[in-house]
């Protein structure tokens, strides 16, 4: 048996079914849940005081282009269903490429507003929101 060959549409289809048979309990995840279940799957469990996560989540989405309610719900319903780390693949372009450009921007994000890189355990310690950084900590920066 051959590879098999979806369409763009059938795709599409596909994941709208998915959305739909998830009900409206999907449709509603958080914003956080979202962000907190995608930067588990990117940098395994840590530990963060829900204060901190609030503030991480409202900082990171003020800075970052945040998507439409439509491709954010469609966003969070794949990745409570673990579909999150296939939508790269999917062969669906556009909703491919927000998903890379959001996990980028939020490992980014969160890997230089967190202490999360100095602990060798984040998954035993608690992990602190350093905020919204202004100031470059590269040590080998030229500012002349």
């Amino acid at each position: 048996m051959g590879p098999i060959n979806l369409s763009r549409r059938t795709i599409l289809v596909g994941f709208a079914t998915v959305a739909v048979a998830a009900g409206a309990g999907v449709m509603s995840l958080s914003d956080r849940g979202h962000i907190r279940r995608t930067l588990k799957r990117l940098v395994g469990p840590f530990k963060m005081s829900d204060e901190d996560f609030s503030a991480f989540v409202a900082d990171f989405r003020a800075a970052e282009q945040a998507p439409s309610y439509l491709k954010a719900s469609v966003l969070r319903s794949l990745e409570l269903i673990g579909m999150g780390p296939t939508i790269s693949k999917s062969g669906v372009s556009k909703l491919a490429d927000h998903q890379i450009e959001f996990e980028r921007s939020l490992l980014t994000a969160f890997v230089t507003r967190t202490d999360y890189t100095f602990f060798e355990h984040p998954e035993a310690e608690t992990i602190t929101y350093l905020g919204s950084m202004t100031v470059c900590l590269n040590p080998f920066a030229n500012f002349d």
